[in-house]
């Protein structure tokens, strides 16, 4: 049976830094080429909305941060990714 990875980023940046690579995005890679993982990645939209509330902004960051995430190889064959606002079951379990 495979072990399974949750992780999740926050859209609030235009760009991603070093600390999102070498703590978030590299092990991800390196979690998702080996194939003893079930990874599921968010993008975790409803938690920006603590700092932004432009929603154009958090739309184009949350693209922003899929698009580097497979730039630097993340392989979706491997990865399920999707917006966190996008499973209602997120808010539900939290009210």
């Amino acid at each position: 049976m495979k072990k399974r990875v949750l992780t999740g980023i926050k859209p609030t940046g235009e760009q991603l830094h070093l600390g999102n690579y070498f703590w978030a995005m590299e092990p991800m890679i390196r979690f998702a080429n080996t194939g003893e993982y079930d990874l599921f990645m968010f993008v975790a939209n409803l938690h920006a909305l603590t700092e932004f509330h432009d929603a154009a902004s958090i739309k184009k960051n949350t693209i922003t941060a899929v698009k580097t995430y497979l730039a630097c190889g993340l392989n979706t064959a491997h990865v399920h990714i999707y917006n966190q606002s996008d499973i209602s079951s997120h808010t539900e379990l939290m009210w």
